[in-house]
């Protein structure tokens, strides 16, 4: 049963990557146009799209995504609970489920704004790497978390350590708020 359990849990995970991060493409309003952009939507159209029937996205948000994020979340526990046999119909722990979503949609959304991070900065060593739709991309979706930080800390001598600096402030949130360190 664990294997069964650790692979829902692999494909739910993989799965709201993709859903946040096509939450995150309208919120940061990254180009729609972008190959990688279009893929992601693609692939989160079967997931996102009966929730977007039911809550529209307006300019900035996309409501539809952020509730297909939190279904997968709730699903994850639920399924947990399931195939882990300790489900009784009057025993249900509804607090565990909600509590354990909560911390299961900070662990992804963090993780997924980190490795976008660690992407974009390698990415920024790399000659001819802007170019690149994907990392043109991850770009737009970081810009906005970066911008505030390049106003208190400017790049300097032609380094730009807000990168770094939003990493440093991603992990530290992730180990505040998520009782599993993830990947740390």
């Amino acid at each position: 049963m664990s294997i069964i359990n650790d692979l829902s849990e692999l494909l739910i995970r993989i799965a709201m990557w993709i859903v946040f991060v096509r939450f995150w493409i309208q919120w940061a309003y990254a180009d729609f146009y972008n190959p990688i952009s279009q893929g992601i939507v693609k692939l989160s159209n079967p997931v996102c799209q009966p929730f977007r029937k039911l809550v529209p996205a307006n300019r900035r948000y996309d409501w539809g995504s952020l509730i297909a994020f939190i279904a997968l979340a709730l699903l994850r526990w639920l399924l947990d609970y399931l195939l882990m046999g300790s489900v009784n119909r009057q025993l249900v722990d509804v607090d565990y489920i909600i509590r354990n979503t909560f911390y299961l949609l900070l662990d992804v959304s963090l993780m997924a704004i980190f490795f976008m991070l660690i992407i974009q900065a390698i990415a920024s060593w790399i000659a001819g790497s802007h170019y690149n739709p994907a990392i043109k991309l991850i770009s737009q979706l970081t810009e906005p978390l970066l911008r505030p930080i390049r106003r208190i800390f400017p790049p300097s001598g032609g380094l730009d350590f807000s990168p770094m600096i939003a990493m440093i402030l991603v992990w530290l949130l992730l180990r505040i708020f998520t009782p599993s360190p993830g990947l740390f």
